[in-house]
């Protein structure tokens, strides 16, 4: 974890509680006067916390033309996070905090305690990243035997030949299913 923590200071304007300020600012790359005008507009009070979720919705899933996506409940800790996705810019919440990730950087004011376990994110910028697309559904061999036969291939050979397949598997398949 430690190679991946980057100490990013941003100015505070002599607040306290402005981490929704800094992760918004540092994910969308404004000016911390931009990011704490708009929190500012949407409710946020002076030295306050904020409801960051409130103002990801308000804002409707994007914010400039900068798209973003909420992600709830990934499972897994600040620290894992981090390791796991290594590209791409994120605005993290645990208990307590928000701040942004920047390609496995953290970019916060303060140390993070990389055992928290992160309750969402917001990802930010393409949401045709290939790391939230749904990973292909592998098809079963039964499934490929029935496919491949629905295509005219009528023997255990014509279909061996065409997926790779163990020849007994398919052969099996065909005894089964009565595709003789």
């Amino acid at each position: 974890m430690q190679k991946n923590y980057s100490y990013f200071q941003t100015p505070s304007y002599g607040e306290k509680n402005n981490c929704t300020v800094r992760a918004f600012q540092n994910a969308f790359g404004t000016s911390y006067e931009e990011a704490y005008q708009l929190l500012k507009a949407h409710g946020r009070k002076d030295g306050k916390g904020f409801l960051f979720n409130s103002l990801m919705y308000d804002l409707k899933g994007s914010y400039k033309g900068i798209p973003f996506k909420d992600h709830y409940n990934p499972r897994m800790t600040v620290g894992r996070f981090v390791n796991t996705f290594t590209s791409g810019i994120f605005i993290l919440r645990y208990r307590g905090h928000v701040f942004a990730v920047i390609d496995g950087v953290i970019h916060d004011s303060f140390r993070v305690n990389p055992n928290k376990r992160v309750l969402d994110f917001y990802s930010i910028g393409s949401l045709e990243n290939p790391i939230f697309q749904k990973p292909a559904v592998k098809k079963s061999q039964k499934d490929i035997v029935i496919e491949y036969f629905m295509k005219g291939f009528r023997t255990v050979n014509e279909v061996v030949a065409q997926t790779g397949l163990k020849k007994a598997n398919v052969a099996w398949y065909f005894s089964k299913l009565k595709l003789n």
